[in-house]
């Protein structure tokens, strides 16, 4: 036993303890009140990635527009958010010396149990965004949130086909990929490391079905899961979501534009609480006005749309090099870019089609380049082994169709390469953003051929709105049509590349306000300006599927802001939900009615512990 009263193997990295599928199901009195021991391997293993990139400070520049009502205040340091003492030691062990813009203003509206729809660019950390509130949401509240027993209505539930009782997890994150699902599963882990909160990822794939309902069966606060994959747990009755009060879409707007929209409203529906007893989070690079439509039937009306930087636009980081090419010529121009970048770190090149990045790969070996492809053909281990090795360097080029494009974050890839230019710019948008994250610098190369021509419209905007050299041959082939065609430049809104927040634009019933806040960039500063400017009036009542229906007259607001911020004095944030029980974990209440029987499913009873405590807890959140 160490001097925190724990047993060296009592309590694995997350909470996961080996012991808890045994008879007794129970974690110690003080599980939730205490550390569990260090895992030095471990920790080393989690905390390796260097997250402070040699531009990092840029994005003290970076403007920030938060979009409706009551939007909470960002905050300019950790310290500030009133995060549980665990999460905040996790916090510092995982690099972040500060929070990134996307952090600054998404953390404070989760933790006031807010719905947002942010949308930053790619590696601008909004994996932790929502993972830090979300842990710290669990670990605040977590005892009494859990459903300790199943209620009656969900008795023949828990009993489920099986032979294993139901799970009830308290958050659920869905990803497009398995790739994206796992690397979230890993950053849940950091953030949960040395807490009780037990974090599960399921995904699809034959080889690993098994193993992954076994995890489940040891509990699960936190669920990172793909769609397909949920549901056919879901189908079993090895998962209920009956007590999910927090919902996360990764990469929301490919989620709901590549044919998973069904699957998702399927899983909402199936058991989650409805909009109002939930929160429900959308992180992305780009969201088209289709999507955010599309992607208000999960939010609540008043939600934030928060839009940081050049929103569906690319990382100044990125230098940007287009090169028109014969399609017979790619080859040999690819292979002289290879050998410029020997010593230059990671490569990443994008091709359209699963032969195409089969072919290519096997070309490139024959060529005596360290090489391996990554698709969706491929088996789950053998796309997880492919993977490992360029993430570790073994292997300094990686041939991917789109299954590795989104939200994926690979250190020291310092060069993408666009073998085959995709058809859409936001998928463009999202490939290149491999390189250049949270800071650091980065090149993107893409061979344009004739067979391109309608994308380039949109890739010279795009070029004009990140300051980036526009080819003089690409300037000639839009001449005359320049951002006419573009269904993303907004010229009204500065140009976001379609990242502002629809709901500005539509009717409604009422009056729309932008307020600009300038913080001034002086020591213990604690003042700013606001210039409020009255720019659309009030409008009649117009599409319900806008998201602002039954809104009574109010004030909306669009809050921009400029980092670095001042001092204030306002007050910190907290995960406060009032009527919440005592539940020993809350720093408000007590620990002497904590419940031993924690983050996994009990035996049935009169229902005591059912959806009457989870109501209680969370039907009073203010929205």
């Amino acid at each position: 036993m160490d001097g925190q009263g724990f047993s060296p193997n009592q309590f694995i990295v997350g909470g996961r303890s080996p012991n808890v599928n045994n008879n007794t199901n129970v974690l110690s009195s003080n599980a939730w009140t205490q550390q569990g021991p260090r895992n030095e391997i471990f920790e080393r293993e989690l905390f390796s990635g260097i997250n402070y990139g040699i531009n990092f400070d840029k994005y003290e520049e970076i403007p920030v527009e938060a979009t409706g009502n009551d939007v909470p205040l960002p905050c300019a340091m950790f310290d500030e958010l009133q995060l549980h003492p665990w999460i905040q030691e996790n916090i510092k062990r995982s690099g972040y010396m500060k929070p990134t813009p996307v952090q600054k203003y998404s953390i404070p509206s989760l933790l006031s149990c807010r719905d947002l729809m942010s949308c930053a660019q790619t590696g601008s950390g909004k994996t932790a965004a929502f993972l830090v509130p979300l842990i710290n949401h669990i670990i605040r509240n977590g005892p009494n949130a859990v459903r300790m027993f199943p209620s009656t209505c969900y008795l023949q539930q828990a009993m489920n086909t099986c032979g294993r009782r139901t799970v009830f997890p308290l958050a659920l994150i869905l990803s497009p990929t398995r790739e994206l699902a796992m690397q979230t599963h890993k950053e849940a882990l950091k953030f949960a490391y040395r807490t009780n909160v037990i974090s599960a990822v399921v995904y699809g794939g034959r080889e690993n079905y098994r193993d992954q309902v076994q995890k489940l069966g040891l509990g699960c606060h936190m669920l990172i899961a793909t769609p397909g994959r949920l549901l056919d747990v879901m189908s079993q009755n090895v998962v209920s979501l009956c007590d999910c009060t927090f919902l996360v879409l990764d990469e929301a707007d490919r989620m709901l534009d590549m044919g998973f929209e069904p699957q998702i409203r399927k899983i909402v529906d199936h058991s989650m609480p409805k909009k109002g007893k939930r929160v429900t989070a959308m992180f992305s690079a780009t969201f088209p006005k289709e999507i955010q439509i599309l992607a208000q039937d999960f939010l609540m009306p008043n939600y934030i749309f928060l839009a940081v930087g050049r929103v569906g636009s690319t990382s100044e980081n990125i230098v940007q090099r287009i090169i028109r090419v014969e399609e017979y010529d790619k080859k040999r121009l690819l292979m002289e870019l290879l050998d410029t970048d020997v010593n230059r770190g990671l490569t990443l090149i994008f091709v359209e089609t699963k032969r195409g990045a089969n072919e290519l790969a096997w070309y490139l070996q024959r060529s005596n380049y360290s090489v391996m492809p990554i698709h969706g053909d491929l088996k789950q281990y053998e796309r997880e082994r492919h993977l490992e090795m360029f993430r570790s360097g073994r292997t300094n080029i990686l041939v991917a169709t789109a299954v590795a494009a989104r939200g994926l974050d690979i250190p020291n890839v310092k060069h993408v390469i666009n073998f085959d230019l995709p058809t859409d710019i936001d998928e463009y948008v999202h490939r290149i953003g491999r390189t250049g994250r949270v800071g650091n610098v980065g090149l993107a190369t893409s061979f344009f051929t004739d067979r391109n021509r309608n994308i380039s419209h949109d890739l010279m905007d795009l070029l004009i709105e990140s300051n980036q050299l526009v080819p003089d041959w690409l300037e000639k082939m839009n001449k005359g049509n320049f951002r006419s065609s573009s269904k993303y430049y907004d010229k009204s809104h500065g140009g976001r590349f379609g990242g502002h927040d629809h709901r500005l634009n539509v009717e409604s019933n009422y009056r729309s306000t932008l307020v600009v806040q300038e913080f001034r960039n002086e020591p213990n500063s604690s003042w700013y300006t606001q210039t409020p400017i009255n720019f659309y009036p009030s409008f009649n009542h117009g599409d319900t599927r806008s998201g602002v229906m039954n809104i009574p007259s109010t004030t909306f607001q669009s809050n921009m802001y400029r980092t670095p911020q001042p001092a204030h004095n306002y007050p910190p944030y907290g995960s406060f939900i009032p009527s919440v029980p005592t539940n020993g974990i809350n720093y408000w209440c007590g620990a002497a009615n904590t419940s031993q029987n924690i983050g996994f499913p009990q035996p049935a009873c009169d229902g005591h512990f059912g959806i009457q405590a989870s109501q209680a807890a969370f039907g009073n959140w203010q929205r």
